[in-house]
């Protein structure tokens, strides 16, 4: 079974979280992405090595790893301008900019435009090849 964690961008690092398993909130925090997702995998560890650990871990489970937009924005930030993002996807600048601070929150047909623009973007930089 997967167990999808969020990933969000927080003043000290970042924090992650999984409301995936019953009965059980998973938290994690971390100063880099590295330190929050071990941390993750060590909450999830623990909760498994319990008596009365949900069956879904017991049976084994995979972690599908996802970013809020803010952590999105923030970690792809020195690689993606956001006016790079806007032109991509269509959404205006200061909006990105308003959602990575976190003053609005966007809808889901926003991420899903973001998403469609992040994956086309990905796509034609493995399509592009390079020459000397």
């Amino acid at each position: 079974m997967k167990i999808r964690v969020t990933i969000n961008f927080e003043d000290n690092g970042y924090s992650a979280y999984s409301r995936d398993v019953p009965d059980v909130l998973l938290t994690a925090q971390g100063e880099t992405l590295d330190e929050v997702k071990k941390d993750m995998l060590e909450v999830i560890e623990e909760v498994k090595s319990m008596d009365d650990a949900p069956l879904i871990l017991k049976q084994g489970y995979e972690v599908d790893w996802a970013f809020s937009i803010p952590a999105f924005l923030s970690k792809f930030e020195g690689m993606l301008s956001q006016s790079g993002l806007a032109l991509l996807s269509g959404i205006n600048p200061s909006l990105l900019s308003a959602y990575k601070s976190e003053q609005k929150k966007p809808s889901k047909a926003q991420v899903d435009k973001l998403q469609q623009a992040v994956n086309k973007f990905a796509n034609d930089l493995l399509s592009t090849p390079l020459t000397v």
